[in-house]
């Protein structure tokens, strides 16, 4: 049962994020997804092939690095200009030790995965990452502030703005600069956002008493964060290296496809894990943690197991005929993605509780998994890669939910309240696309499936409400607004909500 407490610490953010988190997806993830049908249709699948292999590197820094200090940045609730320059300082450290590595790293890598553009893609990237270390301070004040529109906004501009800039450049005499110039546009863009959102006074001082203790918040958050990628990384390295830049291409492209799904989805849910906990005392973090897997697994698994059952149509409407092999792969990583209320929230809510070894011991069994998958079916082909993945992650997401459960010291009977319902609901809703498929073969892809979208948003939300009432209460009553407790430190910059 939700209490009063859980309520109150998280409806009001989770109904903002979802609100913003729409508004950020109609805009940005449908523009952001037009630019990409253009590039797929475009780019041939070995430019996206490399630059997915210089980002297995890269996304190290500029995505589990900034996440990292992020959240060591929340936990750590000071956001004075001294705390931010300090940040910027250590993370201008690490970046440039990052290009550097990368510099003398590329020539290497692209003689021994025959890609010869690696060379000059993967330090072009690298290059970015001076953007990162002001960027995670300046998002770290807003996200704290649960500021979701102005990170909205800073979405949608930068996407935007982004992905005009890499049409152009595709459809331009160097197409195979495109992806990159995307990326270093939307980088620059979302920059100058932050700042204008938040006015910070930045300088390279670095102050030892801030400094330190954030550093190793950072660290050790980053540790997990880069482990719980270290397994889809690998796989990705391992199909560019084995398999070439085409395959690795292609399975990017159609990875694409369950991000549009994640983003207005989970990550807005996400976002809260860490300034949620933090902002409740301890016997109340349960409450949060279970209350977002709560509204992830609502949202999450039928919106994933849908797109499993259409990926052939959708491979077939959306992308060219060399992808449509593939759809297998598609099915297999959406699969995987209906488990994200699991899978995805396990490093924010376990590194928030300090449950640390609790982490790495999971993350490194994800590492063996995706290493013994890599050793023994990668060699059999790319679906058959995906859909071995997908099983192991189902085997590993109970594991983790019996993780969870430890560390919130919550009984069976409530995380099986919380989360049974929306997959029970997802099986009945699976039933009926499966049948209606069957009774629609043969008929037009783009009709079948939108009947089969229709069809499974209804039979969702009907046994839901059928057999699962109290619960679909639950979930609705969780986007009702109540007030929000303010943060208990003071905190620099305007506010724009």
């Amino acid at each position: 049962m939700t209490t009063s407490a859980d309520a109150t610490a998280t409806s009001s953010p989770m109904r903002s994020a979802l609100l913003w988190g729409g508004a950020n997806f109609l805009v940005t993830q449908l523009g952001a997804f037009a630019v990409f049908l253009i590039l797929a249709h475009t780019l041939e699948p070995a430019v996206f092939g490399v630059f997915a292999f210089a980002l297995v590197l890269v996304d190290f820094v500029s995505v589990n690095g900034k996440y990292s200090l992020m959240d060591a940045m929340v936990i750590g609730q000071d956001f004075s200009d001294r705390a931010m320059s300090t940040a910027l300082a250590m993370g201008l450290v690490v970046c440039t030790a990052a290009f550097v590595v990368s510099l003398a790293a590329a020539p290497v890598l692209a003689a021994a995965v025959s890609m010869p553009d690696i060379t000059l893609v993967l330090p072009s990237l690298a290059a970015l990452l001076i953007f990162t270390p002001a960027q995670a301070a300046m998002e770290a004040s807003l996200a704290a502030r649960l500021q979701l529109r102005a990170l909205a906004v800073r979405n949608m501009a930068m996407s935007l703005i982004g992905g005009a800039a890499g049409v152009a450049v595709a459809l331009g005499p160097a197409p195979e600069w495109a992806l990159v110039v995307q990326r270093g546009v939307q980088a620059a863009t979302s920059t100058a956002l932050l700042w204008l959102a938040t006015r910070v006074r930045f300088s390279l001082r670095f102050d030892q008493t801030i400094g330190w203790p954030m550093a190793r918040r950072a660290a050790s958050i980053w540790r997990n964060q880069a482990a719980a990628s270290l397994p889809s990384r690998c796989l990705e390295a391992a199909i560019g290296a084995r398999l070439g830049a085409d395959p690795l291409g292609i399975y990017r492209v159609l990875g694409r496809f369950t991000e549009i799904v994640q983003q207005p989805l989970i990550a807005p849910l996400g976002n809260l894990v860490v300034p949620m906990m933090s902002r409740v005392d301890g016997l109340h973090r349960g409450d949060a943690a279970i209350g977002i897997m709560r509204l992830s697994a609502a949202l999450c698994a039928p919106a994933f197991v849908g797109l499993a059952l259409v990926s052939p149509d959708v491979v077939a409407v959306a992308l060219a005929s060399h992808h449509q092999p593939y759809a297998g792969a598609m099915q297999a990583l959406a699969i995987v993605g209906a488990m994200a209320p699991i899978l995805f929230f396990r490093v924010p809510i376990l590194a928030a509780l300090g449950r640390h070894n609790l982490l790495t011991g999971l993350l490194l069994a994800e590492c063996a998994l995706a290493a013994a998958v890599i050793i023994a079916v990668l060699p059999f082909g790319l679906v058959k890669a995906a859909w071995a993945m997908a099983a192991g992650a189902f085997v590993l997401a109970i594991v983790c939910l019996a993780a969870i459960k430890l560390a919130l010291d919550a009984p069976w009977r409530r995380l099986t309240h919380a989360l049974g319902p929306a997959y029970a609901a997802t099986g009945a809703m699976a039933c009926s696309v499966a049948l209606a498929t069957h009774a629609l073969e043969g008929a037009d892809p783009i009709l079948r499936l939108a009947l089969c979208a229709t069809l499974g948003a209804l039979s969702y939300v009907i046994v839901c409400f059928l057999l699962f009432r109290p619960w679909a209460t639950e979930v609705l009553m969780s986007l009702r607004a109540h007030p929000v407790a303010p943060p208990a430190v003071a905190l620099d910059g305007p506010d724009l909500a």
